[in-house]
């Protein structure tokens, strides 16, 4: 068991934690304490930090990150809270300048922007404060161009994204799939094996998924969908089944997937 006395709503508190070890640099944990006002539920992955020698920096955000983000927010004026879900390309230049590419799913609303620029400050500790325009979020970096991050809207995960140009060969092989947070009670869920054939210009990814929704499981459904993954105007950003899916391109063993117009959205994680 593990305990950890964070500040919450300004007082002291004493979480208590279970958790287990994947590796001497990764924990899952989950709090078994009960839930009230200031004792949330909480589980997650908790990560060793990766401190370069005097500290982070603006330098420790030098190139792409890929967003994998998901949360609740009101979506149109009016409207009630909706699950909403973001995947997209952070790059930072090293001194405090940022762009940004995105694909957001608010409650069935589907937005693309591409081109956005914004600002970024490291604290030596790793927490970074980041602007885009009238938006703001806070990261925690683990290490460089890797972080946690939060924001009013948002939680997630930021991955450094590899070097290099991505097209569809950079997507080929076997990966295992799964549904990441589920935003809603009304969010389907899934796991499966997948492999893409990295043909160009057009792919095919197939497989088998195992699906849990509100109206029951369904297992061993089969998938065969087309693919297309661009360079152009963002790095590593493909259309899965002709924009019913999103994808954007971690490295050739990992890609990160957002569904659209769907009211109940998620993202989808897929790794070799």
């Amino acid at each position: 068991m593990m305990s950890l006395p964070p500040l919450v709503a300004g007082l002291a508190q004493n979480l208590n934690f279970i958790f287990y070890v994947v590796n001497a640099g990764k924990l899952f944990a989950m709090e078994i304490d009960a839930v009230t006002s200031v004792t949330p539920l909480l589980n997650g992955s908790v990560m060793h930090q990766k401190m370069p020698l005097g500290g982070f920096s603006n330098a420790s955000l030098n190139g792409g990150m890929v967003l994998s983000l998901t949360g609740q927010r009101v979506c149109s004026s009016g409207g009630s809270v909706a699950p909403n879900v973001l995947v997209g390309l952070l790059t930072g230049n090293g001194n405090g300048a940022l762009s940004l590419d995105y694909d957001e799913n608010c409650g069935g609303l589907d937005t693309t922007l591409t081109g956005l620029s914004g600002t970024y400050i490291v604290n030596g500790n790793g927490r970074v404060t980041i602007g885009v325009g009238a938006s703001a979020a806070n990261a925690y970096l683990v290490s460089s161009n890797q972080a946690f991050w939060v924001s009013s809207a948002f939680f997630g995960f930021a991955d450094p994204q590899a070097a290099g140009t991505f097209t569809n060969a950079s997507v080929m092989g076997r990966y295992a799939g799964y549904t990441s947070y589920a935003a809603s009670l009304g969010t389907v869920i899934f796991s499966g094996e997948f492999t893409a054939d990295g043909v160009i210009p057009t792919g095919t990814i197939i497989g088998t998924k195992d699906i849990g929704a509100p109206s029951g499981p369904s297992l061993g459904v089969p998938v065969s969908v087309p693919y297309y993954v661009s360079s152009t105007p963002t790095n590593g950003r493909g259309i899965i089944q002709g924009g019913s899916y999103i994808m954007y391109i971690v490295s050739p063993s990992k890609f990160v997937v957002i569904t659209m117009n769907d009211a109940n959205p998620a993202v989808l994680v897929f790794e070799q």
